[in-house]
């Protein structure tokens, strides 16, 4: 046989090539072993979208199935993939894969009650607290009995007790306040560049993007609506979170204490909130200081501005 007829032969997927499923989109020419891969492979050239999410108010589609079965792990709250070592749970392989990693660095500081590891003690001793949600950071504050598990979660607090009529300059942090809402504009401008400065709040940002972002707020126009219930937000991502939430009862944070049987929450931060209100064990001793926040585990106080500067967050 010459060279055009084999040629021919493996455009038709006669046996005897390795590949005889050819892509017949134009100028592409990509061979396959199975039509089911010629096909699937197909879709990427014509947008095809065969696999649709049959949940309510969902109605997301993908082109391969294993997409579809990925997504509705979101739905069903399913892990099955779960790491021989410390017990997490993970939608997909990739995700264990790359988490098992975190397991084979040089990482001598490990914690006794769920298995992880860390590179240094004080990221072990931080977080610990998120297993016994001792709240070593007490605000001291006259009158004021707020505890709190991280030193990050006491400085958002503490610029709570400023007084209520300053006007604080978000992109400083709230180290810098003022008096009047002038002012601050005038900071803005002048510190920080005039470009991205919201007309209507003032808020400034550091790109153009979010301000564009943020401008939506103000814009009743631009608000999408619940088919549901009729609710309205300012974009997109906050309807999708509220849909999951109340109308679709995706709830995928659990908390990990047993007394709860597996009670879930939709978002991270409620959850966050459940365990420091549910679950709180340790109550820290408060004193007056010139310095008014302390860390009850290694003495040390500090102000507010200078608990931002260290690092506090670490991975449970």
């Amino acid at each position: 046989m010459d060279s055009n007829n084999t040629a021919a032969a493996d455009d038709d997927g006669e046996a005897g090539s390795t590949t005889p499923y050819r892509c017949r989109y134009p100028n592409c020419g990509m061979a396959f072993r199975n039509a089911s891969k010629c096909a699937r492979h197909f879709r990427t050239h014509d947008g095809e979208r065969p696999f649709i999410c049959q949940v309510a108010g969902c109605g997301k589609s993908y082109m391969r199935p294993e997409h579809l079965r990925r997504h509705m792990m979101a739905h069903t709250g399913e892990r099955p993939f779960r790491c021989d070592q410390c017990q997490a749970t993970f939608m997909a392989s990739h995700h264990l894969k790359r988490h098992v990693q975190t397991h084979e660095t040089a990482t001598p500081f490990q914690c006794a009650s769920c298995g992880a590891s860390f590179e240094k003690a004080y990221q072990l001793r931080e977080h610990s607290y998120r297993h016994t949600n001792v709240k070593a950071f007490a605000c001291e504050h006259d009158g004021c009995d707020e505890a709190f598990v991280l030193k990050a979660e006491l400085a958002r607090h503490a610029k709570s007790h400023l007084p209520s009529r300053t006007h604080p300059c978000d992109i400083c942090d709230g180290d810098v306040v003022f008096d009047k809402f002038s002012d601050k504009v005038a900071h803005v401008k002048e510190c920080h560049g005039d470009r991205f400065v919201c007309p209507v709040c003032g808020r400034p940002f550091q790109t153009q993007s979010k301000l564009n972002w943020h401008t939506k707020s103000h814009d009743p126009s631009s608000r999408v609506q619940c088919h549901v219930c009729l609710k309205t937000y300012s974009n997109e991502a906050n309807l999708a979170v509220h849909t999951r939430s109340v109308h679709d009862k995706i709830r995928p944070f659990v908390c990990p204490y047993a007394t709860c049987n597996g009670r879930a929450f939709a978002l991270k931060g409620t959850l966050q909130r459940h365990v420091q209100k549910c679950h709180e064990h340790v109550q820290p001793r408060r004193r007056r200081s010139a310095l008014p926040f302390k860390n009850v585990f290694c003495g040390r106080r500090d102000r507010p501005s200078a608990l931002d500067d260290r690092d506090d967050a670490m991975p449970i």
